[in-house]
């Protein structure tokens, strides 16, 4: 992996050659390149050097890129071909407030059908989130601290039991990870603490089967997320030499 001046990993060149289904591997390799930030948001991804960098045909690319634009990972302009989703405030602010309407609405039925391994799972995520935070509050691995963080997130959308509402509710859990990865830098420095007894309430609430308690949680986790990135981006933090 390469590193920009600024920190920001770049996509290396791979080759696909030797897998039985060139797109969905090409498309795999693609997404999880988005995701983990190496193709960033509004990087260009042009087919004939999206094709050359992983070592096969523009067919598999194509495909690929289509699917990830349907998930909405990718933007297609007509004539000019493919981008990264960029990220505007806007949609930032409207993602997660999607993702705050459907964890509270599965927090309803997450109380009332929680099993035992539900809670343990949840706890050993807690537990893993935990791990990567070192006594003075500084994260030690932000990427797999994440990780857990929206796995534990997810679980607990999942345990409403709906699968359909689980798997949007994962379109909108991997946005959320692509935001925080970019803005990775920034958030690292910010509301470690707070963010881990956030987590600690939602678990708890929802071992005790208070809806109140749960629904409170995941709204203050969400909302103090939403504010510590307002700051990151005003004009002021903007503008602040680093």
């Amino acid at each position: 992996m390469h590193i920009l001046p600024k920190g920001r990993a770049v996509a290396e060149t791979v080759s696909l050659l030797g897998y039985p289904d060139l797109s969905q591997k090409t498309y795999e390799v693609v997404k999880d390149q988005i995701i983990r930030g190496l193709l960033p948001p509004g990087r260009r991804l042009l087919v004939v050097e999206q094709a050359q960098r992983l070592g096969v045909s523009r067919t598999p690319v194509k495909d690929a890129l289509n699917r990830l634009s349907a998930e909405g990972l990718v933007v297609r302009i007509p004539r000019k071909g493919y981008l990264v989703s960029p990220l505007d405030q806007q949609d930032v602010a409207e993602w997660m407030d999607a993702r705050l309407m459907m964890e509270l609405a599965a927090a309803e039925r997450a109380v009332e059908r929680a099993t035992q391994s539900d809670i343990d799972r949840m706890r050993w995520l807690l537990t893993e989130m935990e791990r990567f935070v070192d006594d003075r509050g500084a994260y030690l691995d932000y990427a797999e601290y994440l990780r857990r963080d929206c796995d534990l997130h997810l679980l607990l959308v999942s345990i409403a039991g709906n699968r359909r509402f689980t798997e949007i509710y994962e379109g909108l859990n991997v946005q959320n990870y692509i935001i925080r990865m970019y803005y990775s830098a920034q958030l690292q420095r910010r509301r470690v603490r707070t963010a881990l007894e956030e987590h600690r309430d939602i678990v708890a609430a929802l071992e005790s089967r208070d809806l109140p308690a749960l629904r409170s949680a995941i709204t203050r986790n969400i909302q103090a997320f939403m504010r510590a990135y307002e700051a990151i981006c005003s004009p002021a933090v903007a503008a602040r030499p680093r």
